[in-house]
């Protein structure tokens, strides 16, 4: 083979470093295509007992600073326990109640710079604090076992009871509620309630007195007690530690066990984190 002339050595180092630069390293792809602000939830608060999951099989204790970034990690709280999630890049906050479970299922930035975050509540009560976005495409929904809610910016809260029934309520902005195809359009301090394989129902004002009509309290046997009362459909209701049931129109017919001291403690927490408490003396 003949030797390179100086002039096919110049030709092939340019072509070289034409190849070069239009065929950027690996590392330099990666680079390239890595967004420079991951999405992520970030717990800024822990009180008392606050389990994180990793992943499917992995958990440990949470403490303030951890991130949530993959689908599936999440957060739990137990009995008189709470934490505080925010979402980056300040869209706002999450407040987690106790005996609350909370999981991601979607962080993502769309291709406009639309900002999508979908969680899950499975059980359990949490207030959001979200600003008004200013990308159009952006969106955040939460997920339950019964339907979604959806917004753009506003502050409402959300509570699942055991059996996945779910109250949406709106302090303040819009939130769009949708369960079998069908979706009610909340207003400010307004509030509907979705029973699993159910359409949302109508919306409705939300009073704020946290009230609680006592109608019976009747022994049952030796050990137990039907308790019937009436409060506000989206409210959780905890007797003695039990959550107890609540129909579309706030009715309580529950057993409880009737306690030594004679004592029902009542706690009433409504979408919004706001709670009352009673306590009842039984025969």
């Amino acid at each position: 083979m003949p030797p390179f002339s100086r002039r096919h050595l110049l030709w092939f180092l340019g072509s070289a470093l034409l190849t070069s630069l239009s065929r950027p390293s690996r590392l330099l792809a990666q680079l390239i295509q890595t967004p420079q602000s991951q999405r992520w939830l970030e717990v800024r608060r822990v009180t008392g007992r606050v389990t994180f999951r990793v992943n499917s099989s992995s958990t440990r204790a949470a403490s303030a600073g951890d991130r949530l970034q993959a689908v599936g990690q999440g957060i739990s709280t137990g009995p008189r326990s709470s934490a505080v999630l925010a979402i980056d890049d300040g869209i706002g906050f999450i407040q987690v109640s106790e005996n609350t479970d909370l999981q991601v299922r979607s962080l993502h930035v769309k291709a406009g710079g639309g900002k999508i975050t979908e969680l899950r509540v499975n059980r359990g009560q949490a207030r959001l604090n979200v600003r008004r976005f200013t990308n159009p495409n952006s969106r955040l929904n939460i997920d339950t076992p019964a339907g979604v809610a959806a917004v753009r910016g506003t502050e409402f809260g959300v509570t699942v009871t055991e059996v996945g029934r779910s109250g949406i309520t709106t302090q303040s902005g819009v939130v769009d509620v949708s369960a079998q195809n069908q979706t009610v359009t909340l207003n400010p301090n307004q509030f509907s309630t979705i029973v699993p394989g159910q359409a949302p129902a109508p919306a409705r004002m939300l009073s704020l007195d946290l009230s609680l009509q006592v109608q019976s309290i009747v022994p049952l046997g030796v050990n137990q007690l039907v308790f019937s009362a009436i409060t506000e459909a989206p409210n959780l209701v905890i007797i003695n530690g039990q959550e107890v049931p609540v129909d579309q129109n706030g009715g309580i017919a529950a057993t409880v066990v009737k306690p030594v001291d004679k004592q029902l403690n009542i706690l009433i927490r409504n979408p919004l984190g706001r709670e009352q408490s009673y306590l009842y003396r039984v025969p």
